[in-house]
């Protein structure tokens, strides 16, 4: 024969629209069938009260106004043994606030901004124009670790620019938001995901063998390259192309396009010295030079060149 423990640890939170729900911790088991009721008071009013489950430890109020005035909350409890009530807690509706989550409606990357990405969700559903805080929550590719960024705005804002991004990496994204004054965020959106524009390549790295000297004052020279190891990757390289002319000489220049399966090409050189370079390409535009300076036979010869 135990009547019920007041009720303690009293939190609620103004679910968007018009929904106050609190949650309340029971104390000790009574043993028997306690009903519960929660009691909102203002300076103005008591509203009527609201039959609570006995299961939950928690009741909703609906079609309550939204507003800056501040009130209390009760939950009074009641069994066969006798009754109590907890003390009214001081609650305010902008400082429990908690919105609907909001939807990314796209991602996209910048044009002209590298590494960068720019997130766009739909207008935020509010019940008024407030200052408000915004958080993006990103990660790179199968990457287990997030990052996490915030900001603020208003409930008029739309998008956000993502920086200092990886390269041409895909990039899994969620959004939550709330107003300033509020201690709850809003669920998470569903996840979205953007990629972040393909940028030139960078420089192979080169270098070569003097593989033979032929009759006539020729030699065979083998060049060999591989692109650059970077993670993450700049792009996708769609070629190469090879430039030669004779040290001095510019107006000699020869070039050869290449495939990107190929990394090695043989030139026949005569016995002057010449200049050799390596450039990958895709999509976007062309890799730094790699460049490289052939020697003479003579300085081979006399051994004049590193």
């Amino acid at each position: 024969r135990i009547p019920p423990q007041k009720p303690g640890n009293i939190s609620c939170v103004f679910y968007y629209k018009s929904t106050l729900t609190c949650s309340w911790a029971s104390g000790r088991e009574a043993h028997t069938e306690t009903s519960y009721v929660l009691i909102k008071k203002d300076e103005f009013e008591t509203c009527p009260e609201v039959n609570c489950s006995n299961k939950t430890f928690s009741c909703s109020r609906t079609q309550e106004p939204f507003s800056d005035l501040d009130y209390c909350v009760q939950v009074k409890a009641k069994n066969n043994f006798g009754k109590v009530e907890s003390e009214c807690i001081p609650q305010s509706s902008p400082k429990i606030f908690k919105p609907n989550a909001p939807q990314i409606s796209k991602i996209e990357p910048v044009p002209g901004k590298k590494q960068s990405l720019k997130v766009f969700w739909q207008k935020l559903e509010s019940l008024r124009t407030d200052p408000t805080k915004f958080q993006i929550r990103y990660r790179a590719g199968k990457e287990n670790s997030t990052k996490n960024v915030t900001f603020f705005g208003n409930t008029e804002s739309t998008s956000y620019v993502l920086t200092d991004l990886w390269n041409f990496t895909n990039y899994t994204v969620a959004f939550r938001w709330t107003i300033e004054q509020s201690s709850e965020w809003s669920e998470w959106s569903t996840d979205k995901m953007g990629t972040t524009e393909e940028q030139a390549p960078l420089r192979v790295d080169l270098w070569r063998v003097i593989k033979s000297h032929q009759s006539f004052g020729n030699r065979t020279v083998r060049l060999l390259w591989k692109k650059c190891q970077e993670f993450p990757s700049s792009g996708i390289v769609n070629g190469y192309r090879v430039k030669y002319f004779k040290e001095g000489n510019v107006s000699f220049e020869r070039s050869v396009d290449l495939n990107k399966a190929i990394t090695g090409y043989t030139l026949n050189l005569s016995e002057e010295a010449y200049e050799v370079s390596v450039i990958a390409h895709n999509t976007v535009g062309d890799s730094p030079e790699a460049i490289l300076r052939i020697p003479s036979m003579y300085e081979e010869s006399n051994g004049e060149f590193v």
